[in-house]
């Protein structure tokens, strides 16, 4: 006799718990993608932008004495909701600095033949430009991330002179005195951190 109502009372709280899993709220779409959205984070387009500076090494360092410095902006998108693997691409400016020097800039002739020049600067100017794609690897995309990125692009290395003349008698001239580049190929670590619904901060080594 007690096994029967140890069996009965066994079978109505099963019967109770199938119901609370299979009734109408658990079958409402809208209310269990609530749930899981609050306990699975899920991976969600982004966008960084912010201040970057880059180290010179190796034969770039024996040929550069500075640190460029300039700005740096990417775009991530993710593979799945709830796939850790995000592809982007990143791109930045940085300035390596430039001169400015006083010249004589030649005019032309007088009526009497006598060549003259006026007074005039010259400016130089060098970037680098650096165009890349990546893939990352973000395994939890909650308020706190911790992500790894694998990077393959160009760098660009610009420079430009421009002359002035500084009585305005000619047009300022511009021109590229050099332009070459890079094949980029390595790897970025990088952190998350949420200050507010949509803001990270973001701290990134490449």
């Amino acid at each position: 006799m007690k096994k029967s109502i140890f069996l009965i009372i066994l079978v109505l709280a099963s019967s109770g718990l199938l119901a609370q899993l299979t009734g109408p709220a658990n079958q409402n779409p809208r209310l269990n993608n609530r749930n899981i959205n609050r306990n699975f984070p899920q991976h969600r387009p982004s966008f960084s932008i912010g201040l970057s500076a880059m180290e010179p090494l190796r034969m770039f360092a024996e040929n550069y004495d500075g640190t460029p410095f300039g700005i740096a902006a990417q775009v991530e998108f993710p593979t799945g909701r709830f796939f850790p693997i995000e592809f982007g691409g990143d791109f930045a400016w940085y300035s390596r600095g430039g001169e400015r020097s006083d010249i004589d800039i030649y005019e032309g002739e007088d009526a009497f033949g006598n060549e003259f020049y006026s007074e005039g600067t010259i400016k130089v100017r060098s970037n680098i430009y650096s165009y890349a794609g990546f893939a990352r690897l973000n395994p939890v995309p909650g308020p706190f991330q911790i992500y790894g990125d694998l990077i393959l692009g160009v760098q660009n290395f610009s420079t430009n002179t421009t002359i002035e003349s500084n009585d305005n008698l000619t047009e300022p001239t511009r021109e590229r005195a050099h332009r070459g580049f890079s094949l980029m190929t390595g790897w970025a670590a990088g952190v998350k951190v949420r200050i507010s619904q949509n803001t990270f901060i973001e701290a990134r080594f490449a």
